[in-house]
């Protein structure tokens, strides 16, 4: 486990100093380009989380089954795809499938306003866009969570995720509330354009990235930073196995390691609950508390300032156990959904944004905790497939919870409907304690 260092080196430019180590080594330019490349398109991706349900609520009338179908169509591709672009991670050049994923996106968002200025804006239209971006976000995502192992090296995992989590709240922290913001003065179709810009600049950020210099073992999966390359580790060409076996080789190695395992099934359940409150809670906000899109935009950007701390806190959390970290954060994740209803009997705004800050930090530290864990525990070769089990599970369980959090919002009310979720993370909170997971240590 990596200690915090007091005396880390800044590095020149707009950059923060980026360490990946106990000697304090900077991570390098691949790093740069790829913490940019993820940053500005997840402030793209924070503004169409506005954008897209105001389009459909407000604009376009839609109930709460269609809310929670569109929820969930940008994480409905995993599942089927999951798997498959885990494969794909291990076989192909991962920075390759990045860019190209990118930059189909940048023509599916852009479609948005240009079927708005012609009329051709339906709800089943938007559901379509968030299908077709989420199944090339599938191969992004599983690629990336592979390739940033290579960039940053073993014993940058911590830090690296961990800057990695501070541009994410940066993101959620700007996103937001620039998505309101855009929606009140330009429409909420033309809000996503910006989306679509933020993916043409994470593909060429990821294009800027020199390919490394390579031993004849190495396998070429497209990591790499040019002068950082001597952070990837060279591994012998394994033979060279049907994509059917490879996957199957996958599977069996999360399956038979006990906290991955555990991992997988907990969080799994703990991301059923929590996903299950977000259309209620869109509809909570508009119908019930009747928030405007830039309010309710600014409250999801006060998260942002939670989530932001709590990445920059991540560094010295690696020092904890991360078994029983993941039960204390999602612990907080349980209380704070069971508390959001506590807004519609005293001060909506302030319930919200305090819990939405808790929610948001306990996530955040949550997030680099697990991915930390699991990446530490899988050797480089098995790393897209493990990550793809991963995402295949947890984002198969997220556009679930999205839809049926829509149907029970549509039967017993959105408040109802975020008692329940609640009440299953504690269930997962349950699960950890009696797991293997609970002492679970880094690899």
């Amino acid at each position: 486990m990596e200690r915090d260092l007091a005396d880390r080196r800044p590095l020149t430019g707009p950059y923060p100093a980026m360490v990946s180590g106990d000697d304090a080594e900077p991570l390098g330019g691949a790093f740069r380009w790829l913490w940019t490349a993820e940053t500005v398109s997840m402030v793209g991706t924070t503004v169409t989380t506005v954008a897209l349900p105001a389009l459909a609520v407000l604009r376009l009338h839609a109930g709460p089954a269609e809310v929670g179908l569109l929820a969930a169509a940008g994480r409905l591709p995993f599942p089927v795809l999951g798997l498959i672009a885990g494969v794909a991670a291990d076989r192909l050049p991962r920075r390759t499938v990045m860019v190209i994923s990118d930059l189909a996106r940048v023509l599916i968002l852009g479609a948005v306003p240009l079927a708005d200025a012609m009329g051709g804006v339906s709800v089943g239209f938007l559901i379509a866009v968030a299908l077709v971006s989420g199944g090339f976000g599938a191969f992004f995502d599983i690629c990336n969570l592979a390739y940033v192992p290579s960039v940053v090296g073993r014993r940058g995992l911590v830090r690296g995720y961990s800057w990695i989590e501070i541009g994410y709240s940066l993101a959620s922290l700007v996103g937001p509330g620039l998505g309101g913001v855009l929606v009140q003065a330009f429409g909420a179709a033309r809000a996503i354009a910006a989306d679509s810009v933020s993916f043409l600049v994470s593909a060429l950020c990821l294009a800027a990235i020199r390919p490394p210099r390579r031993g004849p073992a190495q396998r070429d999966t497209g990591d790499g930073g040019g002068a950082d390359a001597a952070t990837i580790s060279a591994e012998p060409v394994p033979d060279r196995a049907s994509p059917l076996v490879e996957l199957r080789e996958g599977v069996r190695f999360v399956m038979h390691e006990p906290v991955l395992r555990a991992l997988l099934i907990t969080q799994g359940v703990l991301i059923l609950g929590a996903h299950s409150i977000e259309a209620p809670i869109i509809l909570l906000a508009y119908n019930v508390l009747h928030l405007s899109p830039g309010t309710y935009g600014a409250l999801l950007s006060i998260a942002g300032a939670g989530a932001l701390l709590a990445a920059v806190a991540s560094r010295r959390a690696a020092r904890w156990r991360p078994g029983r970290s993941l039960i204390v954060t999602s612990l907080l994740l349980a209380g704070c959904t069971l508390a959001v209803p506590l807004a519609t009997i005293t001060a909506p705004l302030l319930v919200l944004g305090v819990l939405l800050v808790i929610d948001a930090a306990a996530g955040t530290l949550g997030n680099v905790v697990q991915v930390t864990l699991r990446q530490s525990l899988t050797p480089s070769r098995l790393r897209g497939r493990m990550n793809a089990l991963f995402r295949v599970v947890y984002w198969g369980a997220w556009p679930l919870a999205n839809v049926l959090g829509g149907l029970l919002a549509a039967a017993v009310g959105p408040v109802a409907a975020i008692v329940a979720g609640g009440a299953v993370c504690v269930g997962a909170c349950v699960l950890m304690t009696a797991s293997p997971l609970r002492n679970a240590v880094r690899g």
